[in-house]
């Protein structure tokens, strides 16, 4: 007859073990990293999104009540113009930046490079169009919109995890 085993584990068991745990927790980080900037890059898009609608829904009510006024005098100054008129409860936070430093486009600021090519792409462009971005490229981040304010975007200058720089959303 045998001796009876102890109900344990042995060192090496536990060696294994622990040797496992280290791996898998090792790969953790990077995984929680990435759900991290998806988490920033979908509030992103839901920010924007909705600063996108406040802006048109400004307008739209704007040229209800004025239809006299050309279209680009709809458009809001800034900001806080949405904000004083309740179509925001407060200048939303840049996810990526953690401040509220959005790079602003004006009803008179040129096309946006990003915006241009996928012009050139659905439409028949006129023929100096095609040198618009090099030509043009728009006012740097620091500079306020030129006219009443038409769109915002990131002043993020990070890409996104599907290659996109966030200042083009």
């Amino acid at each position: 007859m045998s001796p009876p085993r102890s109900p344990g584990f042995s060192l090496v068991e536990l060696a294994i073990s622990a040797a496992l745990l280290g791996i898998l927790a090792s790969a953790l980080p990077p995984v929680s990293e990435v759900a991290s900037r998806r988490r920033a890059e979908l509030e992103l898009r839901r920010t924007l999104r909705s600063v996108r609608s406040a802006i048109d829904l400004y307008v739209e009510d704007r040229a209800r009540s004025e239809p006299s006024k050309p279209r680009p005098a709809l458009y809001p100054r800034d900001l806080d113009e949405l904000v004083a008129a309740r179509y925001l409860r407060r200048v939303p936070k840049d996810p990526m930046t953690l401040n509220a430093d959005w790079r602003l486009i004006g009803t008179g600021d040129p096309p946006d490079p990003a915006d241009l090519s996928l012009a050139l792409v659905t439409q028949a462009p006129a023929e100096d169009a095609r040198v618009w971005p090099t030509q043009h490229p728009g006012p740097p981040a620091s500079a306020g919109p030129r006219g009443n304010l038409f769109d915002l975007r990131s002043s993020s200058t990070g890409i996104a995890l599907d290659g996109t720089r966030y200042s083009e959303w």
